[in-house]
């Protein structure tokens, strides 16, 4: 089954919005990617987390959108991940 975003967001007692701005990725039991808009530091911005892979507060420039602030979040896993293998492959070739 296809890993799919969802909403997390906290909503205050008397919110009647219900505008949600945070939502999370769950690929793997150890392995998320979230997804923050108008964070109480970042306001009108969206910033991801994925702890794992050591990604904190990480503005995503651009994203005007939740579609393509999931984009970018996972753009920003995918290449940490190729920075990763890259680096594995230089101590495996020695």
């Amino acid at each position: 089954m296809k890993p799919q975003w969802k909403d997390i967001t906290s909503y205050g007692y008397g919110d009647k919005e219900r505008k949600p701005t945070s939502y999370c990725l769950l690929l793997l039991p150890d392995l998320s990617i979230t997804i923050i808009h108008n964070h109480i530091y970042f306001r009108g911005t969206w910033i991801m987390d994925c702890y794992n892979f050591g990604i904190n507060l990480h503005v995503l420039s651009g994203a005007n959108t939740v579609e393509q602030a999931q984009a970018a979040a996972i753009e920003v896993v995918r290449l940490k991940l190729i920075e990763w293998q890259n680096a594995l492959k230089q101590v495996s070739e020695k």
